[in-house]
């Protein structure tokens, strides 16, 4: 009989356990547009979400430069998916730019985290010397994103809203 209320107590224990456990979630992620030199004129990084299709098309619109046409603007179906702008800010030089390390985002209550290479060229390296405003945008699935975080490779928090 003690042996069985062990057992019982060791699987009640376990069943507990892994109802408190928090599902992290991986999502995938697609880059649709990546770019030094982004409009921006914000002096500081920022993250912004696009849950428009005319949001979207106004940050192509942006994109022209020297007269060139701007990019077209992807269709995405935003019942299902949204777009996440991060901007670098302004720069003083070039050697500076975004790019995603990891294809995917973890999701886990309401906090999705994104790992991206922050690149900044070393201090002393001769350097283009122009404005720059690098920036990445990416396609997510649709969320109630109530935090975001983007970390560098080595793991320091960027950018969090």
């Amino acid at each position: 009989m003690k042996t069985l209320l062990v057992l019982v107590a060791a699987v009640g224990g376990m069943l507990l356990a892994g109802c408190a456990t928090v599902a992290r979630e991986s999502l995938g992620v697609e880059v649709l547009f990546a770019g030094g030199q982004c409009g921006g004129s914000t002096a500081h990084p920022a993250l912004t979400l696009i849950e428009r299709q005319a949001q979207l098309d106004s940050f192509y619109v942006r994109q022209a430069s020297f007269g060139a046409p701007p990019p077209a603007a992807p269709r995405l179906d935003f019942s299902h998916q949204l777009a996440l702008l991060i901007e670098m800010g302004q720069r003083p030089t070039g050697g500076y730019g975004l790019a995603l390390a990891e294809p995917t985002a973890a999701l886990e209550k309401g906090r999705l985290e994104l790992r991206l290479d922050w690149q900044e060229p070393p201090p002393g390296l001769a350097q283009t010397q122009a404005l720059t405003s690098p920036c990445l945008l990416l396609a997510l699935p649709a969320g109630d994103y109530r935090q975001i975080t983007i970390r560098d490779r080595q793991g320091r928090i960027r950018l969090a809203r």
